[in-house]
């Protein structure tokens, strides 16, 4: 077996302390948007991998670790579920699966290195996309165009 990368070490140690790590990834050239996502969820809650597109990396971070503690607390992340409390005000915001074209590499590597590293085959990562509506209307990207074309769906349907 061959030996553990620096990243991959710390990976393993931020899930076995905190119970999820986050990888945040940008566009230098800002064609694309940034996205964060979970690596740990299933080891550590059994709950699906999430992803999170389109906003400030910090605040996608600061979310995904606010959803861990919700899913320590007992949340479960199902298909259309609302979660409340990862945005300020009275915004919540909606999990729905992953289409099997978007599970790939570019936005899951090192989630996926751990889902195989912990004995999972490619077939079981099943993550989930957490949607937020817009800030000034509360609307989702299936209700408006703007919301829609800082976050890009990675789901089948879109949600309404």
């Amino acid at each position: 077996m061959k030996e553990l990368s620096k990243r991959e070490r710390k990976i393993l140690a931020d899930v076995e302390k905190y119970g999820v790590s986050t990888i945040g990834v940008f566009d230098p050239d800002g064609t694309d948007p940034h996205f964060q996502y979970s690596i740990g969820f299933t080891h550590s809650y059994r709950q699906p991998e999430c992803i999170i597109l389109g906003l400030n990396l910090d605040l996608m971070h600061s979310m995904i670790n606010a959803l861990g503690q919700q899913l320590k607390d007992g949340l479960a992340l199902t298909d259309g579920a609302e979660i409340d409390g990862l945005l300020g005000g009275d915004f919540l915001c909606i999990a729905k699966p992953v289409a099997h074209q978007y599970i790939i590499a570019d936005y899951f590597n090192s989630a996926l290195w751990h889902n195989r590293y912990r004995g999972g085959f490619d077939d079981d990562f099943k993550p989930m996309q957490i949607i937020w509506p817009g800030a000034v209307e509360g609307r989702y990207p299936w209700q408006s165009e703007e919301v829609a074309a800082l976050q890009p769906l990675l789901c089948d349907v879109a949600y309404n």
